[in-house]
């Protein structure tokens, strides 16, 4: 009786086994029958072209205010922010040493004219003597030549004091333009380096017009030939996600440059700031517009191809198979890629490479003779 017992146990259990072994064996077939490729049917949707960059903005107009002569400030009237007017006085220098200069040159100035009235004094009167005879030629010659000398030391003593009175007048350094004081680092009793021909002297500050902007992006070598197409780019800022201004392209670069083993090229896009919330130095993302169109076929991005000839794309038959099929493409945004010729709404195409059901061998199927879409139509 217990021998039975055993034995049917055992013929139960190997049942048991036998049974969820077949079932596993059954739904690894089952999955292997399935094919894993992702698929998207085609459909219609609206495609916005456009190129997108991202730059710094700068001021159109902007200057930079040096002295031209060394010296101590003495004064500063202005702050980093203020809004100042053309010809509005922002640092003054000290002036003593160049004042005491100019005072010098003054008075040599004047003891030269009075020297040169002693000189013509002498002269008419060596001219009245020689005209009576009663003087020689040697003493009317000197007097002549002390004459002509006594005009042009005038003449370097006032380019002199024209000199120091012009140094003095330095050291009120003022507004060359209207605009907002920006980048300015000063403290009082700070000496500066004036410029000249052998360095550019001390960055006091600079004079920024704030209204009329722009923004330097760099477009590839494939792009730069779809920018400045009438279309105006759209300038957003990711500090001030609400704010967006309308610009213009005011230049293009002619020549390309080398960034990252990429050949680039800069664009000039301006705009208008007139509510001042745009600074110089912050970052800003231009858009520009390239094309649109709406409600067209199209499938993702991913799921074109292409060989030496031909753009293609994976379309799943009726019996579950995969072909090559041959497109022909439109414009394109960061998803879709709109589809002129070769598909219609609702055909099943391929995300990736197929995992099964494809003969790779098989030629790219080409495009119907009697094929006309709804997007050629239009």
């Amino acid at each position: 009786m217990k021998k039975i017992f055993l034995g049917t146990l055992i013929v139960g259990a190997i049942a048991l086994i036998t049974f969820y072994l077949g079932k596993y064996i059954l739904e690894i077939r089952a999955r292997e029958a399935l094919d894993p490729t992702p698929t998207q049917p085609v459909k219609r949707v609206d495609i916005y072209e456009k190129i997108t960059a991202t730059g710094f903005v700068e001021p159109i107009v902007s200057t930079e205010i040096r002295s031209e002569i060394n010296g101590k400030i003495s004064r500063i009237l202005v702050e980093d922010g203020y809004i100042v007017k053309a010809g509005d006085l922002l640092v003054e220098l000290d002036k003593t040493s160049l004042q005491s200069e100019e005072s010098m040159a003054n008075n040599e100035y004047n003891l030269q004219k009075l020297s040169l009235e002693q000189a013509e004094r002498d002269f008419v009167r060596q001219e009245e003597l020689m005209k009576k005879g009663f003087a020689i030629a040697k003493d009317y010659d000197d007097a002549k030549t002390t004459l002509n000398k006594a005009r042009i030391q005038l003449e370097v003593k006032k380019s002199e004091w024209e000199k120091a009175k012009d140094n003095l007048s330095k050291t009120s350094i003022v507004a060359p333009q209207s605009g907002t004081v920006t980048d300015m680092d000063l403290t009082l009793g700070q000496v500066i380096v004036g410029a000249g021909s052998v360095n550019s002297g001390t960055l006091l500050m600079k004079v920024s017009s704030l209204e009329n902007l722009y923004a330097e992006v760099k477009i590839n070598e494939i792009e730069i030939e779809k920018i400045g197409n009438g279309k105006q780019p759209i300038i957003s800022f990711e500090s001030m996600k609400d704010l967006t201004y309308t610009g213009e392209v005011l230049s293009k670069s002619p020549y390309a440059k080398n960034e990252n083993n990429t050949r680039v090229f800069p664009v000039k896009v301006g705009f208008k700031s007139s509510d001042g919330k745009v600074r110089p130095g912050i970052s800003a993302n231009v858009e520009f517009p390239v094309s649109r169109v709406s409600d067209v076929c199209a499938v993702m991005l991913s799921a074109v191809y292409a060989d030496a000839a031909w753009q293609y794309v994976f379309v799943r038959n009726e019996d579950g198979s995969w072909r090559r099929q041959r497109v022909e493409t439109g414009i394109s945004d960061i998803r879709y890629v709109e589809i002129k010729r070769g598909l219609k709404e609702g055909d099943i195409i391929a995300l990736s490479y197929p995992k099964k059901n494809y003969v790779a061998t098989n030629p790219i199927s080409d495009f119907p003779k009697e094929e006309k879409t709804d997007n050629l139509e239009n």
